[in-house]
């Protein structure tokens, strides 16, 4: 049989092997999480150098010459794009507004003629009234000239 020294011994030796393996396994993670700070940090260096020479390219091509000259046409161009259609709105507002007129005009030409018409026909009634008057009168003249 094992003395109680021997369990003792034993306990101890198998305690020292329990917390050598504890330290390895810390040590393990703390190298684990130091590798992983440091493939962090590697990965943010990049990110950053990736996002800053993105910001130089663009910004190298916003100030190249063609870029100002593509920018300077697409103006131009929107410009005149713009003038045109204000000129083809104009030319169909101008269009309305004279289709509008004539037949304001035309309906005025057409109330003239109306009253004209109406004038001319009142004439002819006051002429037939006043020579029918007028041959009334003479007939009733002669009528007393005879009596």
């Amino acid at each position: 049989m094992e003395s109680l020294v021997d369990k003792c011994l034993k306990i101890e030796y198998e305690d020292l092997e329990f917390q050598n393996v504890v330290t390895e396994v810390a040590k393990a993670e703390e190298i684990k999480e130091v590798t992983c700070d440091g493939e962090k940090k590697l990965e943010e260096d990049a990110t950053r150098r990736v996002g800053e020479l993105i910001q130089k390219n663009v910004e190298e091509r916003l100030n190249s010459t063609e870029t100002k000259l593509e920018i300077q046409m697409r103006i131009e161009e929107g410009r005149k794009k713009l003038f045109d259609d204000v000129d083809v709105q104009f030319e169909k507002e101008k269009e309305a507004a004279l289709t509008a007129t004539r037949q304001k005009e035309e309906q005025a030409r057409k109330e003239r003629e109306e009253l004209d018409k109406m004038l001319e026909e009142n004439w002819r009634s006051v002429e037939k009234a006043k020579r029918r008057l007028a041959l009334e009168g003479a007939t009733a003249e002669g009528r007393r000239t005879i009596s």
